[in-house]
């Protein structure tokens, strides 16, 4: 059917060939070589586009089959379990005696002969770029999914045409080789990349934003976005002055690359939101980086960004104000890019956050007084308004606005959104709430009044996760501030959480900040916790006794923030019921002591199966914490029973094991001193 004289016959044949690679993929080797022929007859005879796109579609299939199967061999030891196939029903496939696939390295072994091929199609670009799918736009895609299968080995197939092509002078030859250099970055190791990309690739790029033609400007910005998302580190490469079209002040690609990137979003919208991407993706590396990096080493890290941190805020005001900005969705992009430079600042850049706190609460002031009309100029304004509680939000989270002014000012204006038809900026609102709450401390209870109502309806609305997660967080953030003031809310509060706990229809990546926000209330009001503690202990207990079914790594990851959860709101009791009277800290305590050792128990014996440290750091932190908070409130006889050679391993091995962070360290520390006597 794919080599019929019909076109239809021939989609029909293509489209065939990629349903049998999807679910038949073990019975495709005696086919592969007749496939391959007939696939590369159709794109190099320039078959019609429709037919091409199903023929490259073939190896893009091939090319996720491939991947998933190479995805779950290497997972399938450590996470107790495969990825679920994305086929209904899963593959008829030849499997290993571990329950896996067997890779056959179709896409490995066919990729020096392909790609050639692929890029040759990239040139065949639709004039108007429309949003057809269109031969060049399969390869492109064809070319990524390829790439996560052959890693580095991509870079010595593709990158000598994509030199080749972004030195030619053909507007087609030189949109391609940036499109092929933007599909092949998610695959190779980042070392690898940054060895064999050539700066001067880059800079030709840079040069392409000015270009006469819209869709090679596009592509441009569209490369430099993933090269920000990607390959980061390559804006801090340094370049030869001796290298054309570089000014004496460019002493890095990030230079060259933020003077032109900047240039570029006074372009159309479709241009412009994409190089607000390249910034936004160096703002989020930026933030990644320093969160990675301690105390004097994350003061020394320089950003690119750094040196032109107020000029590129100025710009992205500017952007956002456009009134093209409905446009490519231009003004949501610039307001993201906003947040995440905030976010990225550093105490430096505290007068340009202040500014652009100001800023902020002065337009969404603005938006409180517009008359609108119909529901365009509505969803409008509701748009923007949660755009500039966004803003603001992020001013809050990097210190900014800790002045009772600003504070008033924003709780007015949280107010009357909350009070507003703008349902989808209550989250945000409520969100701001709570970190307004961590800088004003007690103060917030002023506000308290006006917000609760708002706040408990938020409580309640457990069917929206979402919703209902915010307002969890807001919860723990004014109980922290508020202190033990919380103490008038605590039984409507803690009634709701238990419900929620105890709700089969409640997601489960809601319940762990309900744990922490009940840790977070006991704290808060101390002894008086004593009349809950009852029942909260009874429901903790059943979810120490749950066993989740863990058969992908995103399930670990949930399991683990459970049990974190679990072993904080312990801890948190703990602390708070020191308040009580002796006689009440050891009726609610006692009996559950061995409850909070067991789960212990079980934790540990969950990670001696794979000892997965960094995924379970946290958990094993936390664990280390409450065992000292039940020795150290619990008194010298329980903390010789602690003495438990699991207890002794679990505290040696967050001492010692080299992935662990100083905190976890100190916390094992604080165990080991609580249970020992001893440092």
């Amino acid at each position: 059917a794919a080599s019929s004289s019909e076109v239809r016959i021939r989609m029909i044949g293509f489209e065939s060939l990629g349903l049998i690679a999807e679910r038949f993929y073990s019975k495709l080797g005696p086919y592969m070589e007749a496939i391959y022929t007939l696939s590369v007859n159709s794109l190099q005879n320039n078959d019609q586009d429709d037919v091409m796109v199903l023929a490259i579609e073939f190896w893009s299939t091939l090319a996720e089959v491939e991947d998933d199967i190479l995805y779950e061999s290497a997972h399938h030891a450590g996470s107790g379990g495969v990825r679920l196939s994305s086929v209904p029903g899963g593959r008829d496939g030849t499997t290993t005696s571990q329950g896996t696939e067997i890779c056959m390295n179709y896409i490995k072994a066919v990729a020096p002969h392909l790609v050639p091929v692929l890029n040759s199609c990239l040139t065949k670009q639709d004039d108007f770029d429309d949003n057809a799918w269109t031969a060049a736009k399969a390869a492109a895609a064809c070319l990524e999914l390829m790439t996560h299968v052959t890693g580095d080995d991509m870079l010595h197939f593709a990158l000598p045409l994509i030199h080749q092509n972004m030195q030619l002078s053909g507007w087609r030859e030189r949109e391609a080789g940036m499109m092929a250099l933007g599909s092949i970055l998610d695959g190779p190791s980042k070392e690898v990349m940054i060895q064999n990309l050539d700066p001067r690739l880059v800079i030709a790029a840079l040069d392409m934003l000015s270009d006469s033609k819209l869709l090679v400007r596009d592509t441009a910005a569209w490369l430099m976005s993933r090269i920000a998302q990607h390959i980061p580190e390559m804006f801090a490469v340094s370049i030869p002055h001796s290298y054309p079209q570089i000014s004496s002040d460019e002493a890095t690609v990030g230079d060259k690359a933020i003077k032109s990137i900047v240039a570029s979003l006074e372009d159309t919208p479709r241009v412009a939101t994409k190089s607000l991407s390249a910034i936004y993706y160096l703002a989020k590396h930026d933030i990644d980086t320093k969160r990675r990096l301690t105390g004097e080493v994350s003061n020394e890290y320089k950003s690119i960004l750094q040196k032109y941190y107020e000029g590129l805020m100025r710009q992205l005001h500017a952007v956002a104000e456009r009134p093209d900005g409905n446009e490519d969705n231009l003004s949501s992009v610039a307001f993201q890019t906003i947040m995440q430079l905030v976010k990225a600042a550093t105490s430096a850049d505290q007068k340009v956050v202040d500014d652009t706190l100001r800023h902020a609460i002065s337009r969404a002031q603005q938006t409180l007084s517009v008359n609108t009309g119909s529901v365009d100029q509505k969803e409008t304004v509701f748009v923007l308004q949660s755009h500039l509680v966004g803003v603001i939000e992020s001013c809050l989270m990097v210190g900014g606005g800790s002045g009772d002014s600003y504070a008033q000012q924003i709780m007015a204006i949280l107010f009357k959104i909350l009070q507003s038809e703008n349902i989808p900026a209550h989250q945000d609102c409520l969100r701001t709430a709570g970190l307004l709450a961590s800088s004003q401390g007690s103060k917030f209870g002023q506000y308290m009044a006006v917000l609760w109502p708002y706040l408990a309806q938020a409580l309640q609305n457990t069917a929206s996760a979402s919703s209902y997660i915010t307002a969890v967080l807001a919860v723990s953030d004014i109980t922290r501030a508020m202190e033990g003031a919380i103490a008038n809310y605590s039984e409507y509060i803690l009634s709701a959480l238990l419900n929620a706990l105890s709700s089969p229809t409640v997601e489960s990546r809601a319940k762990p900040p309900t744990l922490s926000a009940i840790g977070d209330i006991a704290m808060a009001i101390s002894g008086n916790f004593a009349r809950y503690s009852g029942a909260v202990l009874n429901v903790m207990k059943q979810a120490t006794e749950f066993d989740m079914a863990v058969t992908e790594p995103e399930g670990k990851v949930l399991r683990n923030e459970l049990w974190e959860g679990l072993l904080t709101a312990y801890s948190g009791i703990l602390i708070g019921l020191k308040g009580a009277s002796p006689q009440e800290f050891a009726e609610n305590i006692k009996p559950h002591t061995s409850t909070m050792v067991n789960f212990v128990r079980k934790i540990v014996e969950a990670y001696q199966v794979n000892r997965e440290a960094q995924n379970m750091e946290n958990v094993l932190r936390a664990s280390c914490g409450l065992l000292g908070d039940i020795a150290g409130a619990c008194g010298p006889q329980i903390a010789q029973e602690l003495r438990l050679p699991f207890i002794k391993a679990l505290i040696e091995e967050c001492s010692s094991h080299s992935v662990f962070s100083k905190s976890t360290k100190d916390t094992a520390s604080y165990a080991r001193q609580s249970i020992y006597g001893t440092i």
